[in-house]
C-alpha cells in the first residue's frame, strides 16, 4: 500500500454496530434507521446487497463489515475475492411483465483505496463470480427470506476477461456459466470455480468437469426439492406427452415436451412454473390461433398478472387448480405446430 501524505483525509476504523446505538439530537437507534432504509428486501439496492450478505456467508468471509467501494464484494478465508451480481424477475414496484434478468459492471475501472484513484483501463477485478437470481415470478408468493427462491451461478475470471464482457444476461450466463446452483451448495461451487488459481497443481479438464457435474444437482433432484405441486405437475405433462405423442425430454434446468420444431412447454422446478413456447407465431402463419391461446392462459394468470407474449408462465398451484384448461391449451399447441411444420 502507497504510504499517504499527512494532509489526507484517512478515515477512523469502522466498526460492526448492534443497532441499539442512539443518535445525538434524535429520538431514535441505529436499528429505526435500518428498519426505516432496509426492509424491503425486493429493493433493487437492498436486494445486490443481500445477495452479496448471501455470498459472504456461504464462503466464510471472515471480515465484519461491506466494504461499499472495493473491487470485490466477498472474500474468501483462502483469500479467493468473489464479484456478486444480482438480478430478479419482480421488482418492489408494479410491473406489466417480469423483469429481464440483467448483470452489469462485470468490467470496470480499478480502486486504488490508498491513492484514492482508479485505474485507467476497465480491468476483471475479482476471482471468480457468482450470479444471484431471485427467481420468485409470482408476487404473491414472493418471500424474502426464502433460499430457496434464489438459484446461483458461478463462473471464473477467465471466462469474463476472455469475452470482455461488460453487460450480460442470463442466456449468456446460462451458456458460460455454472449452475443453477441451490444455497446449499454455491460454496463448493465457488471453490471449484477457484481451483485453477488457489491450487497451481495441474487437473485435468476431465476431472474439473465431474467436479461440476457432481455440484450440479440433477433435474430429479431438483423436482423432489421442489415439492408436491411441482411433481405432480412433471407427472401430469408426462402422461400429456404420451397421450398427444411428443417427447418427454430432461434438460439441465428443466422438463421439456418437445415436437420437431422444438420445445413445446418447459417445467422449471426451481422456478416452479410452467413456461409455454409461444414465439414461433409470428413465422407461422397461426397468429389469432395463438392469440387465442395466449388469451386462454392470461385468464387463467388473472387480469392482476400480465404475461409475456413469446413465452408466458404459469406457477404449477395455476396449471394444477386449471389442469383441464391447461391441457386443452397443449393439445391445441401441439396441433397448431403440426400444422406449422408440414
Amino acid at each position: 500500500m502507497a504510504e499517504q501524505t499527512p494532509d489526507w483525509l484517512t478515515p477512523s476504523v469502522a466498526v460492526p454496530l448492534d443497532g441499539m446505538e442512539r443518535f445525538t439530537g434524535l429520538d431514535a437507534t441505529v436499528a429505526d434507521f435500518w428498519r426505516w432504509a432496509f426492509s424491503d428486501l425486493r429493493d433493487n439496492t437492498t436486494r445486490g446487497i443481500l445477495a452479496e450478505f448471501l455470498v459472504a456467508k456461504a464462503v466464510g468471509d471472515e471480515r465484519d463489515l461491506r466494504i461499499g467501494w472495493d473491487n470485490y464484494d466477498a472474500r474468501a478465508p483462502d483469500g479467493t475475492t468473489i464479484e456478486v451480481k444480482c438480478s430478479a424477475y419482480l421488482q418492489s414496484w408494479t410491473l406489466k411483465r417480469h423483469s429481464e434478468l440483467r448483470f452489469g459492471r462485470l468490467i470496470a475501472r480499478e480502486f486504488d483505496a490508498a491513492r484514492n484513484e482508479y485505474s485507467a483501463e476497465a480491468r476483471v477485478r475479482a476471482e471468480v463470480f457468482v450470479f444471484c437470481v431471485q427467481t420468485q415470478r409470482d408476487p404473491v408468493a414472493y418471500d424474502m427470506f426464502d433460499l430457496s427462491h434464489w438459484e446461483f451461478w458461478v463462473t471464473d475470471a477467465n471466462t469474463i476477461r476472455e469475452r470482455a464482457v461488460k453487460t450480460i444476461g442470463i442466456g449468456w450466463v446460462r451458456q458460460h456459466a455454472t449452475g443453477p446452483f441451490p444455497y446449499a451448495d454455491l460454496a463448493g461451487a465457488i471453490r471449484a470455480a477457484a481451483r485453477p488459481r488457489a491450487n497451481p497443481a495441474p487437473a485435468s479438464a476431465a476431472a474439473a468437469s465431474d467436479t461440476n457435474q457432481r455440484l450440479r444437482p440433477s433435474l430429479d433432484e431438483r423436482l423432489q426439492r421442489a415439492g408436491p405441486e411441482v411433481i405432480a405437475v412433471a407427472q401430469r405433462l408426462r402422461t400429456l406427452g404420451d397421450e398427444v405423442g411428443v417427447q418427454v425430454v430432461q434438460g439441465p434446468a428443466s422438463l421439456q415436451l418437445r415436437d420437431r420444431l422444438g420445445a413445446i412447454v418447459l417445467l422449471y422446478p426451481t422456478y416452479r412454473s410452467v413456461e409455454f413456447a409461444l414465439e414461433f407465431a409470428h413465422r407461422s402463419g397461426h397468429e389469432t390461433e395463438i392469440g387465442e391461446l395466449r388469451a386462454a392462459l392470461q385468464q387463467i394468470a388473472g387480469n392482476a398478472r400480465h404475461l409475456p407474449g413469446k413465452y408466458p408462465s404459469l406457477h404449477c398451484r395455476k396449471v394444477l387448480d386449471n389442469w383441464e384448461a391447461v391441457a386443452g391449451i397443449l393439445r391445441d399447441l401441439v396441433q397448431i405446430r403440426a400444422q406449422a411444420g408440414q
